[in-house]
């Protein structure tokens, strides 16, 4: 029998807008699929292509699978992150409307220096499209939206700024682990991924008894959410997914979503004091 209380709770963080301009995005994606327009058009070429390329390539998809799973992904870890920041809607918005206009472009830069590395012999016939560039960049945005929703409801010792990059190395030590990268840097990632797992982990434990159950479930729901999705974005065998735009994605997300949510921290601290000045009396 489900919980009473979770249709209110969803409903206190999910408004009717914010459910449109999800939606919204999501039928761009399908429209364009449906369109008469060949996936051809929309390929990202690393060595010829540009931004105006890398925003292009969002919105081509192969097939309906690949459609339907970015899709998916999209909705589940977007409207996820806004749940966990409902109470700073603006720092959510503000946050995805720096990965829509930035990670593009990061892209179409960095995305040929890195195939050098790791994948010299498919420069100049690598092609790719797809929203998964965006998804990945909404799980990186998915780090910090956790780290500031235990900070914030669950009574989390540690910053945002400090437990999101702890968090975040967790989503680092998939790739390190299962593409053979250098032992040290494997071993570095995966250490501190143990251990900010742990600290996630304690913090929702130290929460269930003390804080309100269904913020304890979000959390906890959230941190799950990561964790597959992270794990999803780098399968197992190479090859089968396109994961350099994926890293790219993921890594340009977590950063920009990281230094917004230190500006906006730095402008409440600076508008504090001076808000409260304009309340007292003269």
């Amino acid at each position: 029998m489900s919980d009473p209380r979770v249709r209110p709770f969803l409903r206190a963080r999910l408004h009717p807008g914010d459910l449109a301009v999800h939606a919204a995005v999501a039928a761009v994606l399908i429209g364009v699929y449906l369109a008469p327009i060949p996936y051809t058009e929309f390929l990202f070429r690393p060595a010829t292509s540009g931004p105006r390329e890398a925003y292009l390539s969002l919105l081509g998809h192969a097939n309906a699978v690949h459609l339907a799973g970015n899709v998916a992904g999209y909705l589940l870890v977007s409207l996820l992150a806004l749940c966990l920041l409902a109470p700073r809607r603006r720092l959510y918005y503000a946050s995805v409307a720096v990965l829509f206009l930035v990670v593009p472009p990061i892209a179409a830069v960095v995305m040929e220096p890195l195939l050098a590395r790791t994948a010299s012999a498919a420069i100049g016939s690598y092609r790719g499209a797809g929203f998964s560039l965006v998804t990945a960049g909404l799980v990186g945005l998915l780090a910090v939206a956790v780290a500031v929703h235990q900070a914030d409801r669950l009574a989390g010792p540690l910053p945002p700024e400090l437990a999101a990059p702890a968090l975040f190395s967790v989503a680092l030590a998939v790739p390190a682990i299962r593409y053979d990268a250098p032992r040290v840097p494997a071993a570095v990632a995966t250490l501190l991924g143990a251990a900010a797992l742990a600290y996630g982990t304690g913090v929702l434990v130290r929460s269930y008894r003390r804080r309100p159950v269904l913020e304890v479930a979000l959390s906890m729901t959230a941190l799950a959410t990561f964790l597959g999705a992270a794990s999803d974005l780098f399968p197992p065998r190479r090859g089968v997914v396109g994961i350099e735009p994926h890293f790219v994605g993921l890594l340009a997300g977590f950063a920009l979503s990281w230094l917004v949510w230190i500006a906006w921290r730095g402008l409440a601290a600076r508008s504090g004091p001076s808000a409260r000045r304009r309340r007292e009396p003269g």
